[in-house]
């Protein structure tokens, strides 16, 4: 990393170093990890607790235009924050056990929302 900058733009370069790095290994991995979450989501989102989370956001008016599994337009922040949620409510967690991190929790849900955001493609969302 650079001496410069805000931590995030020090990740961020980090992260897209580390990406144009990645071998075929390192990028089947981190498919396996997407479609582990992207599998925890589709479970997650039939969840009393996401259920819980939609009448949230009907009360508050939602607003916005992402969209998430279950919810109605949204802003991006609460798409993450209830794809977060819904991949982790039933403890279907992938984890990274050599950095013990369960890297869906928050990498997946930001990179999805963003992905959809942009218009990203599939080798672009897997390079997040």
């Amino acid at each position: 990393m650079s001496g410069g900058g805000t931590v995030v733009a020090q990740l961020a370069e980090r992260g897209a170093a580390a990406a144009g790095q990645a071998d075929a290994a390192d990028r089947q991995l981190a498919a396996r990890h997407l479609l582990d979450a992207l599998g925890c989501l589709a479970v997650g989102v039939t969840h009393p607790v996401s259920a819980r989370l939609r009448a949230l956001r009907a009360v508050d008016g939602g607003g916005g235009s992402t969209r998430s599994p279950g919810l109605p337009a949204c802003s991006v922040a609460d798409a993450v924050s209830h794809e977060a949620v819904a991949m982790h409510v039933d403890e279907f967690d992938a984890l990274h056990v050599p950095a013990a991190v369960a890297p869906a929790c928050v990498v997946v849900p930001t990179a999805l929302v963003l992905a959809d955001q942009l218009d990203a493609s599939g080798a672009q969302l897997l390079d997040a």
